[in-house]
């Protein structure tokens, strides 16, 4: 491990001289390896806030899943309120890129790339922030009345639905999005920098952000 720490970063280039013969390889090689640990401190860090991130199909389903779904005559699938992470993600990029970031590089106060993760995970926290009073205050505000069971209920369990609504839980998937924003744009853009190798790069899909944190390959 401290070889391949201590070893010189790859050039733009990539791989090893094809003239080289096999210590051409082994040093293209160690190179390699050198630039994915260089990377995996910030990877590392990178994992709770996906965990954060997924707590928009797990969790957050399941406290709504307790929450008021009726909505003008019908019921609401809790998972519905994604839409707001999405909705935030497409509005506010052209808004960040082209006002927020600009803004402050003008006042000489430009975000790196860390600080700019940084500030996506203070989103992230605030949302869990957000998920904790709302379920604090769905166990305060009782059941509905006629003690209605939620049709997320299984294996004829009865779960009872709360009275307080499900769209309580909007900021708390905005504020999710907002994070996006921030950190996992920025984390693709930092895969995508000229100045990162070309084997720990991964393919830039338009729409990305939208997406979960699956595996993009490498290229």
């Amino acid at each position: 491990l401290a070889v391949v720490v201590g070893a010189p970063p790859s050039p733009p280039g990539g791989g090893g001289s094809s003239s080289g013969g096999g210590g051409g390889g082994a040093a293209a090689a160690t190179a390699a390896a050198a630039d994915v640990v260089r990377v995996l401190p910030i990877a590392a860090t990178l994992v709770m806030f996906w965990c954060v991130y997924s707590q928009m199909s797990t969790n957050f389903v399941i406290q709504g899943c307790q929450m008021d779904l009726n909505v003008l005559g019908t019921t609401l699938s809790p998972a519905t309120l994604n839409v707001f992470d999405s909705v935030v993600i497409m509005l506010l990029i052209p808004v960040v890129d082209g006002g927020v970031y600009p803004l402050l590089a003008r006042l000489g106060m430009p975000m790196t790339m860390l600080g700019k993760i940084g500030v996506g995970f203070c989103f992230a926290a605030a949302s869990m922030v957000a998920a904790g009073v709302v379920e604090i205050a769905r166990i305060q505000a009782g059941p509905l009345p006629g003690n209605a069971t939620s049709p997320c209920s299984e294996d004829g369990l009865p779960l009872p639905m709360s009275s307080l609504s499900i769209w309580w839980q909007t900021p708390q998937y905005m504020l999710i999005g907002l994070g996006e924003i921030f950190t996992a744009i920025t984390s693709y853009t930092m895969g995508r920098a000229s100045e990162t190798a070309p084997h720990t790069r991964s393919p830039p899909p338009p729409l990305t952000p939208l997406l979960p944190p699956y595996p993009t390959g490498t290229s």
